[in-house]
């Protein structure tokens, strides 16, 4: 397994001649990717509000980055995009417009951009590949934020034209240390960690939001961190899906977590809380094309890396 460690120095050289700039810096990718990226500078909301295009210009002039990785969005769970879906196509498409314009007028021609997984219409369950990224809608329920990141991607293509060199990167469903573990806002694996380590201490059942059957993808952190470095230093100016397997259903997921927390933990599952589109695959093929050595983290050793994490924040957290 690739580690930060391993791929510090073709990194560190790189970085010293590039300056890297990395928005959405204190976001789950953002904090994953800081170790691998140890030369780069990483902002957040805090340093600039992405949606004011005179933030983002004072930005970018402030660091003269050669290289952005634009990792900044507005996001969340299932709930949070079902509640502000017109709020999130707005906000995210100021947010990467103001954002890739400063970058371009200031020089910039180099991008990682990354997009998500929810930009494709997943309505007829079938394997979805790079080349259907524009095909139909996508599920209703976040189409604000899956159509940013839509048009996220032909802003890529256009700076393409332009003579820059843009690589695309499409994770499904991340999780990791520095995750959302909330039950209402977070994504699945971080919700579903918290109910279970609340259930283990009531002794209650783990809660399931739907009926269990809906096929994800989930994805590692640090390998979608990992790959971010791997294109910096071997750029391909194409998108790619970033997809370790073929899914399983949130029950299987949910049968997982729980075994980890504490084994035998009784699953209940409600059919009436919103779940999403039936079954949602994208195809890793030509990512493991480009990078056939590229090593992915086994499903059941991230959630127990990411469970002990979450375990060792919340003692921290009450000793505070």
């Amino acid at each position: 397994m690739e580690t930060a460690t391993d791929i510090e120095n073709p990194e560190r050289t790189m970085e010293a001649v590039n300056t890297i700039l990395v928005t959405g810096g204190s976001g789950l990718l953002g904090r994953t990717l800081q170790p691998f990226l140890p030369g780069a500078v990483f902002v957040s909301s805090r340093d600039a509000d992405l949606q004011d295009p005179a933030a983002a210009e004072r930005l970018i002039a402030q660091h003269q980055p050669k290289i952005l990785v634009h990792l900044a969005a507005r996001g969340g769970g299932v709930l949070e995009n079902a509640r502000f879906n017109l709020d999130l196509l707005e906000e995210n498409l100021l947010i990467n417009t103001n954002t890739l314009r400063a970058a371009r007028n200031a020089g910039v021609r180099r991008f990682i951009l990354v997009l998500s997984g929810c930009v494709w219409d997943l309505e007829d369950g079938a394997t979805k590949t790079e080349s259907s990224l524009h095909d139909g809608l996508p599920y209703q329920g976040n189409l604000g934020y899956a159509f940013s990141k839509r048009t996220l991607d032909i802003h890529a293509r256009l700076l393409r034209n332009e003579g820059c060199v843009v690589d695309c990167l499409v994770p499904v469903t991340l999780f990791g240390p520095y995750d959302e573990f909330d039950s209402e806002r977070g994504h699945v694996v971080g919700a579903l960690i918290h109910r279970a380590l609340d259930a283990k201490r009531t002794g209650a059942p783990l809660r399931v939001w739907g009926t269990g059957k809906a096929v994800r993808q989930f994805l590692f952190a640090e390998d979608a961190a990992r790959a971010i470095a791997r294109l910096l230093h071997a750029p391909r100016n194409d998108t790619f899906i970033l997809a370790a397997d073929q899914g399983i259903t949130i029950a299987e997921l949910a049968r997982k977590i729980a075994d980890l927390v504490r084994p035998e933990m009784e699953i209940l599952f409600d059919p009436q809380a919103p779940e999403g589109a039936a079954r949602k695959v994208l195809s890793g093929e030509r990512w493991r094309q480009a990078f056939p050595d590229f090593p992915f983290t086994p499903l059941d050793e991230a959630l127990r890396i990411t469970i002990n994490w979450y375990r060792n924040e919340q003692r921290r957290r009450a000793e505070e």
